[in-house]
């Protein structure tokens, strides 16, 4: 360089790791450069003197920029990690969610299921009883008769069976009123009901005013004496009745039958003799217990 003429030096200048080529800068002796990024710079400067001779070996300075805090690798890391346990955090918190609906699904499938049970437990019930009396009806007798009768061939147990009829019933309601006749039949389910003994024992509204009493493990002897007791019991209710040719109260008429269940004998040949003695007792003059020896199988 020669400062003969300085105001005729010019100058050219790079900055390696920012520029890519050298910036002719005149008779300029100021470069600006702004948001440098941080590393590591060599800045280079050329100049022509006053022939226009550039020179050939130029002037250079080397410096580095040292990166904020929020701008190195460690910070970066930190970053990096404090995502990855946000978005896991945010993952667990997500699953914790799922896992609490899903239970609190469960639970309101089994609540909703047991409502549900209940609820057919209620139904099974309902279609089980009579609408009146609240008794068992005769679907139900009829199922528990049957469930009996091979129970008791398996076992060779003796199985009774009571058929009861309340005696003028037709005179009563007519005398009465029927709301009268539907109380006075509660009165009397009521009364039979007492006279099963134990769960397995059933007491059932037949039909109309007649009513069935199932009897297990009882033979014939201890049926009668069933009988004779609950025949008893309905005219200890003293329900006024006088319009019946019987008793100026309310009676019943029962048939008896027992048997031990056997190959040749059905279920029906049960039912058939105590209704056969229900008659017997009503052609008697009601308001008594009829019966007739154990049933056998046909020959």
């Amino acid at each position: 360089m020669s400062y003969t003429a300085p105001e005729a030096v010019r100058y050219r200048y790079r900055l390696d790791g920012y520029d890519r080529a050298w910036f002719e800068a005149d008779t300029r002796r100021t470069a600006y450069y702004t948001n440098l990024r941080p590393g590591d710079y060599r800045f280079l400067v050329t100049a022509a003197n006053n022939d226009g001779v550039w020179s050939d070996q130029g002037a250079e300075v080397a410096f580095s920029i040292v990166p904020h805090y929020y701008e190195s690798a460690w910070f970066r890391a930190l970053l990096a990690v404090l995502a990855a346990g946000i978005v896991a955090a945010a993952w667990r918190m997500r699953v914790w969610q799922l896992r609490a609906r899903e239970r609190e699904l469960s639970r309101l499938v089994e609540v909703r299921t047991d409502a549900l049970r209940e609820a057919n437990a209620a139904l099974v019930r309902i279609a089980s009883l009579d609408g009146l009396t609240r008794i068992a009806n005769r679907a139900t007798f009829d199922l528990a008769l049957a469930e009996a009768w091979d129970e008791h061939r398996e076992r060779g147990a003796p199985l009774s069976v009571l058929i009861c009829d309340i005696d003028a019933f037709k005179a009563y309601n007519d005398t009465y009123g029927h709301p009268a006749g539907d109380a006075a039949l509660i009165r009397v389910a009521a009364t039979i009901q007492l006279h099963a003994r134990g769960p397995r024992e059933l007491a059932a509204r037949y039909g109309g005013e007649e009513f069935a009493l199932l009897l297990v493990d009882r033979s014939y002897g201890d049926a009668v004496e069933a009988a004779d007791a609950l025949l008893d019991a309905v005219r200890a209710l003293e329900i006024p009745h006088g319009t019946s040719p019987v008793a100026p109260r309310v009676t019943l008429s029962i048939g008896v039958a027992s048997c031990v269940p056997g190959e040749r004998l059905r279920v029906e040949h049960l039912i058939e003799a105590a209704d056969r003695a229900l008659y017997r007792a009503k052609r008697g003059g009601r308001d008594r217990v009829a019966s007739g020896p154990p049933v056998m199988a046909p020959a």
